[in-house]
């Protein structure tokens, strides 16, 4: 079995091919307005990482997940932002 993890890992590391399975992980509990948050993980093989943040007209952005993948939602409110400009609802 470990033969078997240890040729794949070489295979996708030499063919440029990633392992990865689709996921995402949030840290704000959902589409929680008033607590700043990311999202995190994997959509086809590729890494994500996306942070809640205010536009320039004060509405947030605020991304939760919808079980492996992400969502992206635009929310008519007094956008505050962190000292990492991360953004949420007052």
């Amino acid at each position: 079995m470990r033969y078997w993890l240890i040729l794949l890992l070489i295979v996708g590391c030499s063919t440029g091919h990633s392992f990865a399975v689709d996921s995402c992980l949030e840290n704000d509990d959902g589409q929680d307005y008033s607590m700043p948050g990311e999202v995190r993980g994997y959509a086809n093989g590729t890494m994500y990482l996306f942070t809640d943040f205010c536009l320039y007209n004060g509405t947030l952005v605020e991304y939760a997940c919808d079980g492996t993948s992400y969502t992206r939602e635009t929310v008519d409110c007094e956008c505050e932002r962190t000292s990492f400009d991360i953004g949420f609802c007052e």
